[in-house]
């Protein structure tokens, strides 16, 4: 088969959702599930996550967020990711997060049909998927 390189471009679309507590002034953990696909994939994330606010007491704080757990698919796989940003909040528990995020997911093998003009015939073809790569994320917290 062949293998697609891990640097090519792709567009794709999560929505997540974490449910957790803080357990000091400034770090969150929980956990969350979410949905991401592609035209060429689609998978559901299945995570733990630690969040760190910079300050609680003011309006615009920088923010870390880092995420590890597994991905359902096709395949079965290791998912993570790491994030950084501004969360704009007005009140302890209402706001708003703008983050840069690099998201890493074990290669999956994919596995289709493929015309080939040479021969005439259709054949068989596995390669590697990278869904891996980096992104915008919006949330809204409360």
């Amino acid at each position: 088969g062949t293998n697609y390189c891990p640097m090519e471009e792709t567009t794709a679309i999560e929505f997540s959702t974490t449910h957790g507590c803080f357990f000091t002034d400034k770090a969150y953990i929980g956990m969350g599930i979410g949905l991401e696909g592609s035209d060429d994939w689609f998978l559901v994330p299945i995570f733990v996550t630690l969040k760190y606010n910079f300050t609680y007491n003011k309006p615009v704080t920088p923010t870390a967020q880092i995420r590890l757990g597994s991905y359902l698919g096709d395949e079965f796989g290791a998912y993570g990711d790491v994030a950084f940003g501004l969360r704009f909040g007005t009140k302890r528990d209402f706001a708003c997060n703008l983050m840069l995020v690099c998201s890493l997911f074990q290669p999956m093998m994919e596995e289709f049909y493929s015309y080939d003009y040479s021969t005439g015939l259709d054949r068989y073809v596995q390669r590697n998927t990278y869904p891996s790569g980096f992104g915008i994320r919006f949330g809204i917290e409360w």
